[in-house]
Protein backbone atom coordinates (compact mmCIF):
# COMPACT_ATOMS: atom_id res chain seq x y z
CA UNK A 1 0.00 0.00 0.00
CA UNK A 2 3.12 2.58 -0.33
CA UNK A 3 2.74 3.15 3.95
CA UNK A 4 5.73 2.94 5.48
CA UNK A 5 6.47 3.27 9.51
CA UNK A 6 5.79 1.88 12.95
CA UNK A 7 1.72 2.40 12.77
CA UNK A 8 1.28 0.79 9.48
CA UNK A 9 3.82 -2.42 10.54
CA UNK A 10 1.73 -2.59 13.57
CA UNK A 11 -1.56 -2.78 11.20
CA UNK A 12 0.44 -5.33 9.00
CA UNK A 13 1.39 -7.59 11.85
CA UNK A 14 -1.82 -7.32 13.40
CA UNK A 15 -3.85 -8.36 10.32
CA UNK A 16 -2.19 -11.58 9.91
CA UNK A 17 -2.42 -12.47 13.84
CA UNK A 18 -5.67 -13.26 13.53
CA UNK A 19 -7.30 -16.53 12.07
CA UNK A 20 -8.75 -16.16 9.68
CA UNK A 21 -6.51 -12.77 9.18
CA UNK A 22 -8.33 -9.21 9.51
CA UNK A 23 -9.44 -7.46 6.84
CA UNK A 24 -8.15 -3.75 7.47
CA UNK A 25 -8.33 -0.82 4.83
CA UNK A 26 -7.23 2.55 4.66
CA UNK A 27 -9.50 4.93 4.42
CA UNK A 28 -8.12 8.29 2.83
CA UNK A 29 -9.21 11.53 4.96
CA UNK A 30 -9.33 9.40 8.44
CA UNK A 31 -12.92 10.13 8.72
CA UNK A 32 -16.38 10.22 6.71
CA UNK A 33 -17.94 13.32 5.40
CA UNK A 34 -21.02 12.97 8.09
CA UNK A 35 -18.41 12.61 10.71
CA UNK A 36 -16.54 15.77 9.57
CA UNK A 37 -19.61 17.93 9.65
CA UNK A 38 -20.60 16.76 13.23
CA UNK A 39 -16.71 17.37 14.67
CA UNK A 40 -15.06 20.13 12.23
CA UNK A 41 -12.74 21.08 14.43
CA UNK A 42 -10.78 17.76 14.13
CA UNK A 43 -10.69 14.99 11.65
CA UNK A 44 -9.10 12.76 14.71
CA UNK A 45 -12.09 13.33 16.51
CA UNK A 46 -13.90 12.83 13.52
CA UNK A 47 -12.38 9.49 13.32
CA UNK A 48 -13.41 8.70 16.69
CA UNK A 49 -16.97 9.42 16.20
CA UNK A 50 -16.78 7.10 13.24
CA UNK A 51 -15.73 4.50 16.16
CA UNK A 52 -18.97 5.03 18.13
CA UNK A 53 -21.56 5.26 15.81
CA UNK A 54 -20.14 2.42 14.29
CA UNK A 55 -18.84 3.56 10.85
CA UNK A 56 -15.34 2.24 11.49
CA UNK A 57 -14.02 -0.42 14.21
CA UNK A 58 -10.85 1.22 14.57
CA UNK A 59 -8.39 4.07 13.35
CA UNK A 60 -4.88 3.64 13.80
CA UNK A 61 -2.79 6.67 14.13
CA UNK A 62 -0.97 9.40 16.55
CA UNK A 63 -4.16 10.57 18.73
CA UNK A 64 -4.12 12.66 22.05
CA UNK A 65 -6.90 10.69 24.14
CA UNK A 66 -8.80 13.58 24.97
CA UNK A 67 -11.53 13.85 27.44
CA UNK A 68 -14.16 14.42 24.61
CA UNK A 69 -12.75 11.55 22.35
CA UNK A 70 -13.08 8.94 25.79
CA UNK A 71 -16.34 10.04 26.29
CA UNK A 72 -16.88 7.99 22.90
CA UNK A 73 -14.92 5.26 22.49
CA UNK A 74 -12.44 2.86 24.80
CA UNK A 75 -8.29 3.54 23.89
CA UNK A 76 -5.88 1.40 23.76
CA UNK A 77 -2.77 1.52 26.73
CA UNK A 78 -0.74 4.47 24.78
CA UNK A 79 2.51 3.45 23.59
CA UNK A 80 4.14 6.74 23.24
CA UNK A 81 3.94 10.48 24.91
CA UNK A 82 4.36 14.00 23.67
CA UNK A 83 6.12 16.53 26.27
CA UNK A 84 5.58 19.95 25.47
CA UNK A 85 7.79 22.74 27.62
CA UNK A 86 6.83 25.99 27.94
CA UNK A 87 9.65 28.68 27.01
CA UNK A 88 9.04 32.50 27.97
CA UNK A 89 11.83 35.27 27.99
CA UNK A 90 12.98 36.38 31.44
CA UNK A 91 13.33 39.47 33.10
CA UNK A 92 16.84 40.41 33.01
CA UNK A 93 16.93 42.51 35.79
CA UNK A 94 15.58 39.58 38.41
CA UNK A 95 17.90 37.81 41.18
CA UNK A 96 18.13 34.75 41.04
CA UNK A 97 17.13 34.37 44.84
CA UNK A 98 14.02 36.30 43.38
CA UNK A 99 13.43 34.20 40.86
CA UNK A 100 13.94 30.53 42.89
CA UNK A 101 11.60 32.25 45.27
CA UNK A 102 9.02 32.37 43.15
CA UNK A 103 7.38 29.02 43.94
CA UNK A 104 7.13 30.40 47.62
CA UNK A 105 4.88 33.15 46.81
CA UNK A 106 1.12 32.08 47.18
CA UNK A 107 2.08 31.82 51.11
CA UNK A 108 3.23 34.13 53.80
CA UNK A 109 5.88 32.37 56.21
CA UNK A 110 3.86 31.81 58.86
CA UNK A 111 1.21 29.06 56.62
CA UNK A 112 4.62 27.81 54.71
CA UNK A 113 5.76 26.83 58.78
CA UNK A 114 2.39 24.65 58.88
CA UNK A 115 3.65 22.63 56.19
Amino acid sequence: NGWVGILPAVMDDLAFAFTPPLNLSVVEGWSTDSSREIVPGSSWTACVHDIAVGNYDACLGDFWVTPERMAMVQFLTPFGADFFYLLAPSDAGESLESTLGKPFLPFTRDLWGLV
